[in-house]
This record gives C-alpha cells, sequence and structure tokens, in this order.
C-alpha cells in the first residue's frame, strides 16, 4: 500500500509490516534505512505529498501578507520543524512564485493521467 508517512510512523516498528521504499527523491531522516522507489528499480520515481495553505481568490494583499508572515515565523521555529519532523513530514516554506510553480508543476506531471482515466480535473487558475 502506498500512504502518507505520518499514517505509517504509528505501525514502525512492527513484526507484521515493513516498509519497502519510499516515493520521495530522496531517503527520508526517519526511515534512512528504507530506500527510494527509484532505488529500488523504477529509476525517476518520485511523488511527494505536500500541504500548502490557500486564501480566496480577492482576499486583501494586506490579510495574505499577514498570514504568509504568521506561518513563515511558525516554520522557522526550531520547536515546531521539530514537531513536524517527529511526524515525518518536512517542514518547507515557499515564495508565493515557487508555490504557484510547484502547483503548475504538479498539474503538469498529473492531468495526463486524470485525463487518461478520465477523472473530472480542475483548473487551479479558476
Amino acid at each position: 500500500m502506498f500512504a502518507a508517512l505520518p499514517l505509517t510512523l504509528t505501525y514502525l516498528p512492527s513484526e507484521h509490516f515493513r516498509p519497502l521504499a519510499v516515493t520521495s527523491a530522496r531517503r527520508l531522516e526517519r526511515l534512512p534505512d528504507v530506500p527510494t522507489v527509484a532505488e529500488s528499480g523504477l529509476p525517476g520515481y518520485e511523488l511527494e505529498a505536500w500541504y500548502g495553505l490557500f486564501a480566496p481568490a480577492g482576499t486583501p494583499p494586506v490579510a495574505t501578507a499577514w498570514l504568509r508572515a504568521q506561518v513563515a515565523a511558525l516554520c522557522a521555529s526550531t520547536a515546531i520543524q521539530s514537531y513536524l519532523r517527529g511526524l515525518g513530514l518536512e517542514p518547507a516554506t515557499m515564495t508565493i512564485e515557487q508555490f504557484a510553480t510547484r502547483i503548475h508543476s504538479e498539474l503538469d506531471k498529473w492531468a495526463p493521467l486524470l485525463r487518461a482515466r478520465r477523472l473530472p480535473l480542475k483548473d487551479p487558475e479558476s
């Protein structure tokens, strides 16, 4: 099965479950002995779960600037970073431009698969 790391850490270590690989581009800090899928024989394979914070279109710039500053301050906190890493997450922050690039690159990567499977695809610009 494929599952997000925070959901699986509850079951590790275990005599009943054994992680075979991680889907990220590099090995994870929490599971250093578990190879990546690419290392396991599928070169170029990478699939990462990520989280983002969005605000409704038309949100006043002063509000989004305040929210970005609050989130950046939290993410810069050693305590928060340790907590997130404890959950198996890799804390990272991006500029709005970097985040937009990430969203578009994910859309470009997965849209053909969604279309081939006839799954609904919503344009992030709408």
